[in-house]
């Protein structure tokens, strides 16, 4: 019997990854902004985006809910996931060019990049080769724009991801 979830097992992947470092930023050896993660639907997405912090929501993983298939025999967990990276947009009225040589340069392609290592060399995941990444500036969730906390600059990853859960699987070292 499966005794744990797709969430979990992803959230133990994204706690591996190194915070993103954003040179520059405060001192001058960086501030250093640690990967949050959460998950549910689009609309709790928007809650989450709402709630009073201390400090930033950004950068972050969101994982979009959706079935799982068990398999007890191979011990798996196995989803098509919908996957958001996303950062707090730095100037919705800047134009593609300047968003690519920022937020997505400095920020969101290093987190995805370190995403996908994770998935690939953690041990306890295999993710499909075949896989979608969708880059969309100024990102609301709904097209009005309405009921929308921030405007965001995400990557959006779709993916066959299977993980294996029998029972104390370690999980690899990983160099970043």
């Amino acid at each position: 019997m499966i005794t744990t979830t797709f969430e979990e097992q992803l959230a133990r992947l994204i706690d591996l990854m190194p915070a993103h470092s954003n040179p520059g930023v405060g001192d001058s050896l960086g501030t250093q902004f640690p990967i949050r993660f959460n998950w549910g639907t689009i609309e709790k997405l928007d809650a989450f985006l709402v709630m009073p912090e201390t400090g930033s929501k950004y950068p972050f993983i969101w994982l979009v809910e959706g079935k799982d298939n068990e398999n007890d025999q191979n011990e798996t967990i196995s989803r098509k996931s919908k996957i958001i990276i996303a950062t707090q947009s730095l100037g919705v009225n800047r134009f593609n060019p300047e968003i690519y040589a920022t937020d997505y340069r400095d920020i969101l392609n290093p987190i995805k990049n370190n995403f996908i290592k994770v998935l690939k060399s953690s041990g306890i995941s295999i993710l499909n080769p075949e896989y979608t990444v969708n880059r969309v500036k100024d990102f609301k969730w709904n097209e009005k724009g309405e009921g929308i906390a921030d405007v965001w600059n995400v990557i959006i990853i779709e993916a066959e991801i299977t993980f294996n859960v029998e029972h104390n699987r370690c999980l690899n070292t990983i160099k970043f």
